[in-house]
């Protein structure tokens, strides 16, 4: 008989693995229940992570679900999304990622329609809200856009009419592809917000801005004494987008000492947390130097935590990202 090498057993262990989870996909619909094809799309995603099984399975399988409605189900199926888009895909592929995206939530968006109807449940609502939020910032579906600006403007102009849910987010898509002009309506927004609902729904807006000099703007005002003292936090918020996080993180570092002051010692170990959302070994490598050198009280186990995050990026991306560019070409 002839030896198998390790390398060969490991291809064929694989394979094997590709064919259950091929045969499997193709009876979710029909055979799991919504609790077990949760639980099976996170079995798969945790194959991708070690790279028994290519992304491009994992994303073959969402699209056989295009026929679901159930919120927790479509909420595991996009839950990776994000991090596919920002992390995994090329520069290169992500226009192309984007379309498949809006090819695979097109039909749900069109089946829960993009207002709130009458007697509708909560179920439906927060489905429509989590599929909106998916095709507009990561699909970047034209309609949607246009249709979040829309939202934005009725809530400016009266906030009781619009689903908190919806509004919340429209107001980051529309920051997305916004300007200064629509930067300043929202800061004057915030500044006269009847709810917290409605300050914090503008507050948490401003910082997906991608202008570098509006992200500039937004650490001047979170350390401005309009911005109270808990909600210093927000200079976290443009270090969660790649687009953003080269030019935020410079000035986190050189507003340190400041955001620090004003969050006071008792929160200051949470500040290493920063770096959780990086996937770029510079990014990881100066951040914990940046840190390391703060000697925060009791932030070596978040600083850890970040730099585990962001090396798990790191290899995913490695493991998947050509199997990525060669599903969408």
């Amino acid at each position: 008989m002839k030896r198998v090498s390790n390398a060969e057993f490991e291809a064929m262990v694989d394979e094997i693995t590709r064919q259950v989870v091929a045969k499997m996909s193709a009876e979710l619909e029909t055979t799991f229940s919504p609790e077990d094809r949760i639980h099976f799309l996170f079995d798969v995603w945790s194959l991708v992570r070690v790279g028994r099984v290519s992304i491009a399975d994992y994303l073959a399988t969402i699209e056989k679900m295009q026929g679901e409605r159930s919120r927790a189900v479509v909420s595991a199926m996009i839950g990776h999304i994000s991090g596919i888009h920002d992390n995994i895909a090329l520069p290169a592929d992500r226009m192309a990622f984007e379309a498949w995206v809006r090819g695979l939530l097109r039909p749900i968006a069109d089946a829960v329609g993009d207002s709130p109807r009458r007697g509708e449940s909560d179920e439906h609502q927060g489905l429509r809200s989590d599929v909106f939020e998916t095709l507009a910032r990561y699909g970047r579906d034209p309609r949607i856009v246009e249709r979040a600006r829309a939202i934005v403007d009725a809530y400016m102009t009266a906030p009781d009419t619009v689903d908190a849910a919806m509004a919340e987010n429209a107001l980051k898509v529309s920051a997305q592809n916004g300007d200064a002009t629509l930067y300043n309506e929202y800061i004057a927004h915030l500044k006269t917000s009847r709810t917290p609902e409605e300050y914090d729904n503008y507050l948490r807006a401003i910082g997906a801005f991608p202008d570098p000099a509006l992200i500039k703007r937004t650490f001047e005002f979170a350390l401005s004494p309009e911005v109270k003292s808990q909600d210093i936090f927000l200079v976290l918020d443009p270090l969660r987008y790649p687009d953003t996080q080269a030019a935020a993180w410079e000035l986190f570092k050189a507003n340190f000492s400041a955001v620090i002051a004003k969050a006071g010692p008792a929160f200051s170990g949470d500040f290493a947390h920063a770096a959780e959302g990086f996937c770029d070994a510079q990014l990881r490598d100066d951040a914990r130097q940046f840190f390391m050198a703060q000697k925060l009280p009791d932030s070596d186990r978040a600083l850890q935590n970040s730099l585990d995050a962001v090396n798990a990026c790191i290899e995913l991306r490695s493991l998947q990202q050509a199997n990525l560019s060669k599903f969408l070409k």
